[in-house]
């Protein structure tokens, strides 16, 4: 039988027995010259899988509400950076809360190269996007929008009552954020 036609959950149990094996091999030879480090920097697979924190970086964090921090604004718009590479050393990320305060908007801007996918928490938003700003997208609790590298956009909060909250996750390690002069003419559409 070959891997692949192997089942998934057998080739997990086979792969973390073989990494079973080698830790016991190297718990065993832990005197051999180089201790541990020594006997892993050995074996190429393990050497390429097991780094120490200190050279990954990789460590869970948990970010509380009161750790994150202001980031970028645009217009109206208070954004909050809860991982990025400031608060947690992300490397190829960043997510944040948004909120944008009732009857308010954002500035028109763009987000550079990043991709940026948003979770509307509560609220209603609409998004005003294209060139000049004609597409119109309402998006309420529940519904995500993907917003694509150097997408002209604005956000709008529709009620007056309500904040509109968002999570927001960007295909850049840090928020970029461009704000730019609305189209000659252009008005928020109600």
């Amino acid at each position: 039988m070959s891997p692949l036609s192997t089942p998934r959950n057998e080739r997990r149990s086979a792969a973390g027995e073989q990494v079973r094996d080698a830790f016991v091999l190297a718990r065993e030879s832990a005197d051999l010259d180089g201790g541990w480090a020594g006997w892993i920097a050995s074996r190429p697979f393990l050497a390429s899988v097991l780094v120490t924190r200190e050279e990954s970086q990789v460590a869970l964090r948990i970010v509380k509400a009161a750790d994150r921090i202001d980031d970028t604004a645009s217009g109206a718009m208070i954004r909050e950076a809860a991982i990025s590479g400031t608060t947690t050393g992300a490397k190829h990320l960043w997510v944040g809360y948004v909120e944008l305060p009732p009857a308010m908007q954002s500035a028109v801007h763009h987000h550079g190269e990043s991709e940026t996918a948003i979770y509307v928490i509560g609220g209603r938003a609409r998004f005003a996007s294209g060139d000049n700003l004609g597409d119109i997208h309402d998006a309420t609790a529940g519904d995500f929008v993907w917003v694509g590298p150097y997408d002209l956009h604005v956000e709008i909060n529709l009620s007056d009552t309500e904040p509109v909250r968002m999570v927001v996750a960007r295909s850049t390690q840090e928020a970029i954020v461009v704000n730019v002069t609305p189209p000659e003419g252009w008005s928020p559409p109600t």
